[in-house]
């Protein structure tokens, strides 16, 4: 249980193995929902283990990127990013924190407060990003900097 008296929803973490091994999804966004647990609201394709372009991969960001701009409330995100770029394959296992400055502060500061025990139930991430508005959501400049640490 997080300090802030946020439960973990049990399926969390075969999720995020799933996701981890056999890259089940491409993505899952996760709410905290009525202030009682943190939940898995939304569930991206299923793609398998295949390697995308880097067009491939933006196109499904796009879908992340929308559907956390429509919500306007904060969200964690685990974002499974895996193309082929100058002739290698890069895959790298994100989890991204999405804080709207326009949300509520109250609803923020317990999404904030409650971010490090998710983070420690995905085992394993290899890239931690944060967005605070549409603009912070930027495939390309996320693609650069996962090039950079893999390099």
């Amino acid at each position: 249980m997080a300090m802030s008296g946020i439960e973990m929803s049990d399926e969390i973490g075969p999720l995020f193995n799933g996701i981890k091994l056999k890259s089940e999804y491409k993505w899952a966004i996760f709410h905290i929902k009525e202030s009682k647990s943190v939940q898995v609201e939304r569930l991206g394709p299923a793609i398998g283990a295949g390697s995308l372009t880097v067009e491939e991969d933006s196109t499904y960001f796009e879908e992340v990127k929308q559907i956390l701009i429509e919500g306007k409330e904060p969200r964690y995100v685990l974002y499974d990013f895996n193309f082929n770029s100058e002739e290698r394959q890069i895959k790298k296992l994100a989890f991204l924190f999405y804080s709207p400055d326009s949300a509520k502060i109250k609803l923020k500061m317990l999404y904030a407060s409650t971010k490090d025990t998710v983070k420690k139930l995905l085992t394993g991430l290899n890239v931690e990003l944060q967005a605070n508005d549409s603009g912070d959501l930027d495939h390309d400049s996320y693609v650069q900097e996962i090039k950079r640490k893999s390099a």
